[in-house]
């Protein structure tokens, strides 16, 4: 039977924790072992840590001395105390669908060169209501070169939906922890990261709950005109330059990339929906990425349009913040599907 640590960083979701613990514990055809990490959380994660830990042998409750960030607490919990043969990041918000482990671990087990599984997440929270997920037995699942998967990240960002991702352990202490210089993107480097050492498994069935709402962590990066496309783009680079060695196409992906944002940008350093701070910031993005520099087409068509718009009179400024709007519930890149 396949042996699964999963590590369960808390702060501030005190509130979620038992929904979280619950769910892997219920977990069929593995053995599992939980650590919850609570950072220095201000909220009452203690007694809750405590109380799950001494309700149930499996579970193992640590508190951070001082409050180290997500980054700190997940390398903390995988490099050094994860020893079992796979391993999954858990926030405590989120949580696992009814034989999601199983499922991930036999891909794994019967492909000894795959050290990284994901599915596909059902979103919970605002404006999506939490509904019973069956366990779907086997489910269907893919084989993903590292190569294409890489270059998804390029062509249409991070693809997992990181409470579905479970790697194989010893192969996540090789490559070493997530890296704090992509605050927002870390876990998509990662990904990357281990499809430079291997195909990746992709499971069709939805392997976790992921949970949206005005705390996480992801919600002050898609409430803005810029979202996370700067770090998208630096940890693009950084993924070419240290782990793509062996792919020299990734160059060509990485400059499409960069003038299919740049583009991007320009367009949203238009609209005026977007704060004047916004587009600023916006085209400041886009002239630093523009791969044909002053001269280009687009940042000409641009200053073009700018100069248009500054003679219209009375323009109006947004009063609010645009705010991202998920039209789907369900979460995660299966191949074959845009």
């Amino acid at each position: 039977m396949a042996c699964v640590d999963i590590v369960v960083p808390c702060y501030n979701y005190a509130h979620f924790l038992e929904d979280c613990v619950a769910s892997i514990l219920s977990q069929r055809g593995v053995d599992v072992r939980v650590l919850i990490l609570n950072d220095a959380s201000p909220d009452n994660t203690e007694a809750v840590g405590q109380a799950l830990a001494a309700s149930d042998p499996r579970v193992t409750y640590l508190r951070n001395e001082q409050n180290l960030g997500l980054i700190g607490t997940a390398n903390r919990g995988l490099l050094d105390w994860a020893s079992a043969d796979y391993a999954l990041l858990l926030s405590a918000d989120d949580a696992l669908t009814p034989g999601s482990l199983a499922r991930a671990t036999a891909i794994m087990e019967s492909h000894e060169d795959v050290h990284l599984v994901f599915g596909r997440a059902l979103l919970v929270g605002d404006g999506f209501d939490r509904a019973p997920t069956p366990d779907e037995g086997g489910g269907d699942f893919q084989l993903v070169s590292g190569s294409d998967f890489i270059k998804r990240n390029f062509t249409h960002g991070n693809p997992v939906a990181s409470p579905t991702a479970i790697v194989r352990t010893r192969v996540q202490q090789k490559l070493g922890g997530y890296l704090p210089q992509f605050y927002h993107t870390s876990d998509m480097e990662m990904w990357m990261r281990f499809a430079a050492n291997g195909p990746i498994g992709a499971i069709k069935d939805l392997q976790a709950e992921y949970r949206i709402h005005a705390s996480s962590m992801s919600a002050p990066k898609i409430n803005r005109a810029i979202s996370d496309r700067e770090e998208c783009f630096e940890t693009c680079q950084f993924v070419t330059e240290n782990w793509c060695k062996h792919l020299p196409e990734a160059r060509t992906w990485l400059n499409e990339m960069q003038r299919r944002m740049a583009k991007d940008m320009y367009w949203r350093a238009t609209l005026l929906k977007y704060s004047a701070d916004e587009r600023r910031v916006c085209a400041e993005f886009a002239k630093r990425i523009d791969p044909d520099g002053a001269l280009s087409f687009l940042r000409v068509k641009f200053a073009i349009k700018t100069a248009l718009l500054a003679l219209k009179p009375n323009r109006p400024e947004p009063d609010t913040v645009e705010h991202f709007t998920v039209t789907s519930n369900i979460y995660g890149w299966w191949p074959g599907e845009d």
